[in-house]
């Protein structure tokens, strides 16, 4: 039976670590391990070469200053004689940041026509919209002409079926063909609106696609279709004078084969 011991500096039991099991070698591991075990001192043997063929150096502690270590090429007397004869023409030829920095600024705060530099004129308008704007409104007037002109003519051709009644105009209607009036007034037309806003003369309100109306002729043309048409009605009246004069032939010769006829029988009854 062990002894008891009591106390605070008692002996604590050694426990032994458990031993792991030792892992189950497969059919091919011991091929494995023969070529290990042989490529491992070849590769030391390797690695020792290369040691003693490559002698190691201490690293050398990076220069604070690349350009005292580096001595830089000279520049050669042409280049050096070229820069100076430039220099002497114009000292501010190598200052490419001044000019950078100048054309950025040209750029970026645009001058006004009298010199001063506005703060609106930094807003730059759309290239392009302006145009397409532009298109659309005379797009749309040229439909509301198009679809005025297809209404005048159907009312032409109702005749006057419906002229006992009211026409209905809207406020917008009378306010677009006042506008369309006022700017072919602006540009030249002669459009007469009266004091309701209504147009008196639309005629010139259709544009050169619109119009029907014939272009006016020339006066070489008028001459020339005029000399046509008199040389068609003289050849024409030839034509019926030969046929009147072929008429005449044709009976005179069944006349005068009658009357010979005649005369013969007569001789006959006369023997």
């Amino acid at each position: 039976m062990p002894a008891v011991v009591f106390g605070l500096n008692a002996a604590k039991k050694s426990t032994a670590p458990k031993p792991t099991p030792a892992k189950r070698k497969a059919v091919f591991d011991a091929e494995e391990d023969a070529a290990s075990d042989d490529e491992a001192p070849a590769c030391a043997s390797l690695a020792s070469k290369k040691s003693s063929r490559l002698p190691l150096n201490p690293l050398r502690p990076a220069a604070a200053d690349d350009s005292t270590s580096t001595p830089r090429p000279a520049k050669s007397p042409k280049l050096s004689h070229a820069e100076s004869k430039v220099a002497a023409v114009d000292a501010s030829v190598y200052d490419y940041d001044d000019a950078y920095e100048s054309f950025s600024s040209a750029v970026k705060k645009p001058t006004s026509e009298n010199g001063n530099s506005n703060s609106n004129s930094n807003i730059v308008g759309p290239k392009y919209m302006t145009n397409l704007l532009a298109s659309s409104e005379q797009r749309k007037r040229d439909q509301l002409r198009a679809r005025e002109k297809a209404l005048l003519r159907e009312r032409d051709k109702e005749g006057d079926e419906f002229a006992d009644r009211d026409k209905f105009v809207t406020a917008a209607g009378d306010v677009d063909e006042s506008k369309m009036a006022k700017d072919l007034n602006a540009k030249g037309a002669r459009i007469v609106v009266n004091d309701d806003g209504d147009v008196v003369d639309k005629r010139q309100l259709l544009s050169a696609g619109l119009n029907v109306a014939p272009k006016p002729r020339s006066e070489a043309q008028r001459e020339r279709q005029t000399r046509m048409m008199e040389r068609q009605l003289e050849e024409m009246a030839d034509r019926a004078e030969q046929v009147a004069k072929a008429e005449d032939t044709q009976l005179q010769e069944k006349n005068k084969s009658r009357i010979t006829d005649e005369v013969k029988m007569d001789a006959k009854a006369s023997q």
